[in-house]
């Protein structure tokens, strides 16, 4: 059963509503009253929402990572956690400036990417460098639009290895539960049915 309901807020100034401290892996069912509905007997609330909940960051995903808070960092100065990933699909991206077939990948990714983002795909891409020095690595990140895993951390090395990435440019996919779902992706076959399949959990 749903339980009782609980009233988030007793009161509400504009039409946008955020609800804090809500459980994570958990379903939220949200309804609402309109105000100024004549005296109490006649108030009526409108149908239950759709089951709302908040992604987690699967332990796929947070082991690769290094954990849910494991520094994410793009060209513009700004970091994120790798929760931020939960409830998206994922491309890992293993790449280098010093590696000729990854500059001539890249662009290919950087516009694909920027067509999912146009489409609002729930889409994201992390970088994980194989540059050999954080200069090379912060030059190379210039070029993109997604994230990249900080180039101190541990588990950029170690997450090489998770992904058996044996030559670069490398891609690998995982679904919007945080899955594996492709290991080593066809970078030939990047468009709109390739994603239709990933949304879908299955392998492109």
């Amino acid at each position: 059963s749903m339980g009782e309901w609980q009233v988030a807020s007793s009161t509400l100034k504009g039409t946008a509503v955020r609800k804090k401290n809500l459980s994570a892996g958990a379903s939220h069912f949200f309804r609402v009253r309109p105000s100024g509905a004549g005296d109490g007997s006649a108030w009526s609330f409108s149908p239950p929402s759709q089951a709302a909940s908040l992604a987690v960051l699967s332990p796929f995903l947070s082991n690769l990572f290094g954990g849910p808070d494991a520094k994410l960092v793009n060209n513009q100065g700004r970091e994120a956690t790798a929760r931020s990933l939960a409830g998206q699909v994922v491309a890992i991206y293993c790449s280098a400036s010093w590696c000729g077939p990854c500059r001539q990948f890249t662009p290919q990714l950087v516009q694909f990417y920027a067509q999912m983002k146009q489409a609002k795909t729930p889409f994201e891409v992390v970088l994980l460098s194989c540059d050999r020095d954080k200069k090379s690595f912060e030059g190379y990140l210039g070029h993109m639009p997604w994230w990249a895993l900080d180039f101190e951390a541990s588990a950029r090395e170690e997450a090489l290895g998770k992904l058996s990435v044996q030559g670069i440019p490398h891609l690998a996919v995982c679904g919007r539960d945080g899955a594996l779902i492709d290991p080593k992706v066809n970078l030939g076959a990047l468009n709109g049915a390739t994603m239709t399949r990933w949304l879908q959990g299955l392998k492109g």
